[in-house]
């Protein structure tokens, strides 16, 4: 995994993810090599593991130096369905690498209805990229609970809110008009 040449990392990796807890114990140390690549690769291999305690691996090393780790063990957490990273994703939303914003807003898609309250709330702050990022992650996982949270922002100020309320809303039918022929 730590050779430099991808299709053998990706190779390792396959195999890797379905050892057990040692292994992830010895990816977690790898997490604090002093090389991106070997750290990049570590994220990587654990994000494929099935083991609980990898998730956790993957949160101690989310404030990685390298935000090409970093985007890595985001996408690891979505992929996890990790409801215990929301909180560490929730925040991305405005960073200002846009990969990164749209990796978090994917990450809280596939966390799913955990991720509702907190994106939820993410509609009324401030910075207009954390609403349009809450709208589009609400409008994608598209649960009927999210419903009055998008409509109380359908006349937001920013037009890719309103343009994710929209998305959101047709897609749960809500704007719909429906007629007997």
């Amino acid at each position: 995994m730590t050779s430099g040449d991808d299709l053998r990392a990706e190779a390792a990796v396959q195999r890797l993810s379905r050892q057990g807890p040692r292994t992830a114990d010895t990816l977690a140390s790898l997490l604090k090599s002093d090389q991106t690549d070997d750290r990049w690769w570590a994220a990587r291999a654990l994000a494929a593991m099935e083991l609980p305690e990898a998730t956790t691996y993957l949160l101690h090393a989310v404030d990685d130096p390298d935000e090409s780790v970093r985007e890595c063990i985001i996408m690891g957490l979505g992929e996890r369905h990790a409801p215990e990273a929301i909180g560490s994703i929730i925040p991305l939303l405005a960073s200002e690498n846009m990969l990164m914003a749209r990796l978090a807003i994917d990450a809280l898609v596939k966390i799913g209805g955990p991720a509702i309250p907190p994106l939820t709330e993410a509609l009324q702050n401030s910075h207009p990229q954390v609403r349009s990022g809450a709208a589009r992650a609400l409008a994608t996982i598209a649960d009927p609970h999210t419903i009055p949270a998008l409509m109380s922002v359908s006349e937001d100020d920013s037009a890719l809110v309103r343009y994710w309320v929209e998305q959101g809303l047709d897609k749960m039918g809500v704007t719909q008009v429906y007629f007997r022929p």
